[in-house]
């Protein structure tokens, strides 16, 4: 069964709520803003257990905003990136969602998943854990 982790990143000045979605079933090492930003941008390709990290982009307003204070890029930088990245032979290219629900849906059910969602999903099969985003 998978196992699905919430991460909720805190900006300390607009108290703006970052929510990374990571759906893993290898055991979790805690996650930081580095990291995430790292995943997204194609510097950290693998959990600590080999499995590859899979993006998930979502063509949603909040979830775009989420994305910029998180990583510094927008999703359609990061797609350009990403398509550099996978020219070369050295990534995939994101899964695209049409929604933050149907993000969360691919999430749920792709092992080595991580989605940076617009607002905090409440859900029985999420933990969240507050990190600070430097």
């Amino acid at each position: 069964m998978f196992r699905v982790l919430t991460c909720v990143f805190m900006m300390a000045a607009g108290l703006h709520a970052q929510v990374a979605v990571v759906n893993v079933t290898a055991p979790f090492q805690q996650l930081d803003a580095t990291r995430v930003r790292d995943m997204f941008l194609g510097r950290v390709t693998t959990w600590p257990d080999g499995t590859p990290v899979i993006i998930v982009l979502t063509n949603d307003p909040a979830a775009d905003a989420a994305l910029v204070l998180v990583v510094g890029r927008d999703r359609e930088w990061l797609l350009r990136g990403w398509k550099r990245l996978v020219f070369s032979g050295t990534g995939a290219m994101p899964l695209q969602a049409a929604s933050e629900r149907e993000g969360l849906e691919l999430v749920a059910r792709q092992h080595g998943a991580i989605l940076i969602a617009g607002s905090i999903v409440a859900d029985e099969r999420w933990r969240s854990n507050l990190l600070t985003v430097h």
